[in-house]
């Protein structure tokens, strides 16, 4: 398979597997504050964040199983279990460490008559970079310690998801945004969606480039090639 096929491949399996994940994600998340309301207990907190850590397992399986289903013919001695279980445990710590801040200040003390002040669209999307940021490396920390044992100098794939995440994430924040605006049921739904594809594409492209790189540098040179260079390295 030619690297641009493999990297379009990867790309696709990102983009259906971020679009099915964090798709399940926000419905579980809507339906909840649908049925909650926007006042929520203590307790409600606990709950929709237990419900949402819960949907990292679904998530990392379904990216997981989409990452092998493009690594097998470029990494065909990878065992498609390993890969799909460092996700699920990638996911499983994200989305625990996304959900830990607005569940310690649910148990906060609150302050009746004063409403908190909501940061700048321009803040909210930079935050959604940092966190992608950071993020980033903890989703792929599992999968690095899978990947080290098939691919040299495997640590640079970290480096790639904080970067990958950094431009993923706000796209993730603007799909929530779009699921909330002002517009019909229809067009909501298409352009959440529509941007949750955008999103794993990108995170995909970002962090695919980097596993091109580095299984082109790993790749043994062509038969043909090193046959011809044999004659010059023998002695005359």
């Amino acid at each position: 398979m030619r690297m641009s096929t493999f990297w379009g491949r990867w790309v696709l399996a990102n983009a259906l597997g971020e679009l099915s994940g964090l798709g399940m994600a926000a419905l579980v998340a809507w339906t909840l504050v649908a049925s909650q309301g926007v006042q929520q207990t203590l307790l409600q907190h606990i709950l929709f964040a237990l419900a949402m850590i819960a949907i990292g397992v679904f998530e990392g399986a379904v990216v997981g199983a989409a990452q092998v289903w493009a690594l097998r013919p470029r990494l065909p001695e990878l065992p498609w279990w390993l890969w799909v279980r460092a996700t699920i445990l990638g996911a499983l710590a994200a989305w625990i460490l996304g959900m830990l801040p607005s569940t310690i200040m649910a148990a906060g003390p609150e302050s009746p008559g004063q409403p908190s002040a909501e940061p700048s669209v321009a803040v909210q999307y930079g935050l959604a970079a940092l966190l992608g940021a950071i993020g980033g490396p903890v989703l792929a920390f599992f999968q690095w310690r899978v990947l080290r044992r098939y691919l040299a100098r495997a640590g640079g794939w970290m480096l790639a998801n904080a970067a990958a995440w950094a431009l993923g994430m706000p796209l993730v924040f603007l799909a929530a945004d779009a699921a909330g605006a002002g517009a019909s049921r229809a067009i909501q739904v298409a352009a959440a969606v529509a941007l949750l594809i955008a999103a794993g594409a990108v995170v995909g492209a970002v962090h695919g480039l980097w596993l091109v790189r580095r299984l082109r540098q790993a790749a043994p040179p062509p038969t043909g090639a090193a046959t011809a260079a044999l004659p010059s390295r023998l002695p005359t």
